[in-house]
């Protein structure tokens, strides 16, 4: 798909992007930094026709079963999103002008208008796809620093502005899973004919992976792994 150069983005969003005239919810964080905190809102939690604005602050969306964003975001202040596994979806508008990080394994899926003039960061793990009908809008001061899964698929329009691109992480550079085992010891001794059960947590020491997280362990009567 060829990429495409808008110098005049900021022309096209009154088209792309209508502002809602009626209610709008304003982040305060006056509690915590918990976005499904109605306290934390000014007009409640966000919603189809009451659209979030966060004009500062750091608000922690932490999904815990796939979530749909039916409703416009403007972003001025640090987002960050964290799947824990589940799926975002993003029908809207989505305008980030501060930062946006989507963390943890799980997928961001963009369908409506996302118009990126601050930094989108893709953390180890998260996946982030722009779908059939979605548009992507990289303004002046905007850039993506990918460090998980970035996907465009099918006919959405991906449009840089000149001097902003993506930056891709270098997975060589990340540290693989690391495999720790210990010595176990068994009481009664075994006896010819007798059967001793040895599990995984027997003999794992504390194996981890730094960069993402550990998929799978093995065990057998002479390898002990993970990845």
């Amino acid at each position: 798909m060829p990429l495409k150069v808008l110098p005049l983005i900021r022309l096209l969003l009154p088209a792309l992007l209508p502002l809602a005239l009626g209610a709008q919810t304003t982040w305060t964080g006056a509690v915590d930094n918990d976005w499904f905190n109605p306290a934390n809102w000014s007009n409640g939690l966000p919603a189809p026709g009451n659209p979030a604005d966060i004009p500062a602050g750091s608000p922690d969306l932490v999904l815990s079963a796939d979530l749909n964003l039916d409703f416009r975001v403007e972003n001025h202040g640090g987002l960050d999103v964290f799947l824990q596994g589940y799926r975002l979806d993003l029908p809207d508008s989505l305008l980030n002008f501060g930062t946006l990080n989507i963390r943890e394994a799980g997928t961001a899926r963009l369908f409506g208008t996302f118009l990126n003039e601050g930094l989108l960061l893709i953390h180890p793990c998260a996946t982030f796809e722009a779908h059939d009908g979605s548009t992507y809008l990289e303004g002046p001061g905007g850039s993506v620093i990918n460090g998980g899964i970035l996907y465009v698929l099918g006919d959405s329009d991906l449009s840089m502005d000149s001097g902003a691109g993506i930056q891709l992480s270098d997975l060589a550079e990340h540290p693989k899973p690391t495999a720790r085992c210990r010595d176990t010891l068994f009481l009664p001794l075994l006896q010819p004919g007798n059967f001793q059960a040895l599990t995984l947590d027997d003999v794992d020491a504390g194996s981890d992976a730094p960069y993402c997280y550990l998929t799978g362990r093995e065990l057998s009567q002479s390898f002990f792994g993970c990845e």
